[in-house]
């Protein structure tokens, strides 16, 4: 649910080769809702961490905020190891190369970023 809340498919094994899906968008299963938790958050971290080191400009809030790819990154690409599993020759999990990329860099630094500097005005006040 992490990775496709990112958009993030899924590799799926079948009979005629795999399948990419993203969860959350397929079915009735999970609410769309779901897509807005991870920018939602990330921006309220990048504000977070741009008022704890007081930044003065929305350029160095949005530095400081999009320092929260720091720590997002490692937790992405060990996650999107974690949850694969071997189903016979092959394995299902999330698209290594987007799960590193588009939930462990862009959208940290994108949404962290923005965060940032929101967070820069409340730090000046």
């Amino acid at each position: 649910m992490f990775y496709s809340a990112h958009y993030v498919t899924s590799e799926i094994p079948g009979l005629f080769g795999s399948t990419a899906v993203n969860l959350i968008s397929r079915g009735d299963a999970f609410p769309s809702a779901l897509f807005v938790v991870p920018p939602l958050v990330l921006v309220i971290a990048g504000a977070l961490v741009a008022v704890a080191g007081r930044s003065e400009s929305p350029l160095s809030g949005a530095v400081a905020g999009a320092s929260v790819a720091l720590g997002y990154l490692p937790l992405a690409v060990a996650g999107a190891f974690a949850f694969s599993i071997s189903v016979g020759d092959s394995s299902a999990g999330p698209t290594l190369v987007t799960a590193i990329l588009l939930a462990g860099l862009v959208y940290p630094l994108a949404f962290g970023g923005v965060g940032g500097a929101l967070g820069s005005f409340a730090s000046n006040r």
